[in-house]
């Protein structure tokens, strides 16, 4: 979830009122396992996973995990859900405390702040792992008799992930298994997701506020499998998830992917919206995953609008079984890339060139930009040879892609599918932005390097060193890459991307050599987003 919960969590939340395994328990940890042999099995269990990174994100976690309780009565008899979450440290509660009480002036922003001291003060650091009973209240759980090991048990340690998916499906039996990891999120980068070890520390998904540390690409996927429980669905309500590169990585581990290309606002998923609707639809899981969808970009578009920069949010649901299709495919057009980039044809390399200017970044700080957005703008630089393996890989992906929705500030267009890492020359770079009221300015930037070396500017200061790795042992040993060779494009491309997000208040291309006379228009693209429909 985006970072920037406060003001959405004031106007909105305000109006309501990595080795060593979580095996020592406080209280009544595992209360109760029910015994599978005396009771019905359920068509599903969703297992809960979370924490909140900071304090403002932990309030709006605890409004979701309120929607636990609050679903159809007759909905928990086909819907069963086990639950672990872990709230941010002291640090960081003190800190959100002390910027919160600056920053409020009217008395029910005042009580707001209490009530938010009230809520979480004696909960820092601590985590809860309960089956939910929706006969209770969710803070009745959040109590001590549902206190799960030591506060400094890590969350973002693999070995946790797994042991709680191991007692979740023993506590909540059922014929399906939905995995929800609820938390920030921020797609696939290969310095954060680095070759799995215990002492790697990496930002990605999952990141405990007390180490740092983060679930990698690697590690969560090594968790998922060494649970041996396969997941129907596994849903990221965190940003910036539906990268292709994590779609790939998850495709025998699961059936179905639920997650969002740009951003999850503050405020999350409907989780009694999620529970009725499963149980509604039985063994359809694909017309309620449908319905869900439509259901929180319809409420991310009411409540959050365009009330921030960049406030775009997206969900999209992927049939993992069509994927292996889908590698094919953009394999075979990457063939077709690489070849023609390095045929000598300047004019056409040219073409190329202004398509990679213009491709649709996903959000300003990351180096995700969308794939088959992207593809077709190649296409346009010589549809004689690009046309028919673009359209091969648009026919897969239409099949793959159960359901997606934007939201209406989204560019006015529908039309956004999954994200893939670009660079150029084996190289992509991360931006830190800060928007004020008039233009995005740099507070830093870093180019990460092939080779395992960065260089960085920040606040006008350069500087270099080493990010824990190289690109042919991250990226080029992901199930992605090893299906379509799309690291070839990475390092054969000779154009920087675009900087910036095309949806962002004073976009510039900023890329010296490019015509700017041939840049497509903002009409341009949302007409190209149109054409996708």
């Amino acid at each position: 979830m985006t970072p920037w919960v406060l003001a959405a969590t004031l106007t909105f939340c305000g109006a309501m009122m990595m080795l060593t395994s979580c095996t020592d328990a406080v209280g009544s940890t595992d209360n109760p396992v029910p015994d599978p042999a005396q009771q019905d099995l359920a068509d599903y269990a969703i297992l809960f996973y979370g924490h909140g990174s900071d304090p403002s994100l932990d309030f709006c976690i605890v409004e979701n995990l309120d929607q636990l309780y609050a679903a159809e009565a007759a909905s928990y008899n086909k819907v069963r859900i086990a639950a672990q979450y872990k709230f941010s440290s002291q640090k960081a509660f003190q800190e959100q405390l002390e910027t919160l009480r600056k920053s409020v002036n009217t008395e029910e922003q005042k009580k707001f702040v209490e009530t938010f001291n009230d809520m979480f003060k004696d909960k820092c650091g601590q985590t809860y792992r309960f089956v939910v009973d929706p006969k209770m209240q969710s803070y009745d759980q959040l109590g001590d008799s549902y206190r799960y090991g030591p506060s400094e048990g890590e969350i973002s340690n693999p070995d946790s992930l797994t042991n709680f998916i191991k007692w979740a499906a023993k506590a909540c039996p059922a014929k399906n298994y939905l995995l929800l990891l609820s938390d920030h999120g921020a797609g696939y980068m290969p310095n954060n997701d680095l070759p799995y070890s215990p002492v790697a520390k990496t930002r990605n998904l999952v990141v405990d506020s007390h180490t740092g540390k983060g679930l990698t690409l690697p590690s969560l996927t090594a968790a998922i499998e060494a649970a041996g429980i396969h997941l129907k669905a596994l849903y990221f309500d965190a940003c910036l998830m539906n990268s292709i590169e994590y779609l790939f990585e998850l495709k025998d581990a699961v059936d179905y992917v639920v997650a969002s290309s740009f951003l999850v606002p503050g405020i999350g998923g409907s989780y009694d919206a999620l529970i009725n609707l499963l149980a509604k639809n039985g063994s359809d899981i694909e017309s309620a995953l449908a319905a869900y969808n439509k259901f929180c970009v319809d409420r991310w578009d009411k409540t959050i609008g365009q009330a921030q920069k960049e406030s775009f949010f997206d969900m999209t649901v992927t049939r993992t079984s069509g994927l292996n299709a889908y590698g094919e495919k953009i394999r075979a057009f990457t063939d077709l890339l690489v070849e023609a980039y390095q045929s000598g044809d300047e004019e056409l390399c040219k073409k190329i060139d202004n398509a990679t200017a213009n491709v649709l970044k996903i959000q300003s700080s990351y180096p995700f930009y969308d794939l088959l957005i992207y593809a077709l703008t190649v296409t346009l630089a010589d549809p004689a040879r690009f046309e028919a393996a673009y359209n091969d890989m648009k026919k897969c992906y239409d099949e793959l892609c159960q359901v997606s929705h934007q939201t209406s500030a989204y560019m006015g267009a529908e039309g956004i599918t999954a994200s893939v890492l670009l660079g150029w020359d084996g190289q992509y770079e991360y931006f830190d932005w800060m928007p004020d009221d008039t233009e995005w300015k740099v507070l830093t930037n870093t180019i990460y390097k092939p080779d395992g070396t960065c260089d960085m500017v920040s606040f006008g200061m350069p500087a270099s060193g080493n990010w824990g790795s190289t690109f042919e042992q991250t990226y080029e040993q992901t199930k992605f890459d090893k299906a379509t060779g799309w690291s070839r494009w990475i390092k054969a491309n000779r154009q920087r991307p675009t900087v910036m997000s095309l949806a962002t208040a004073g976009y510039d291309p900023n890329i010296a050599e490019a015509d700017p006379a041939a840049y497509l228009t903002f009409a341009d693209f949302v007409q190209l987003l149109n054409n996708l429909k």
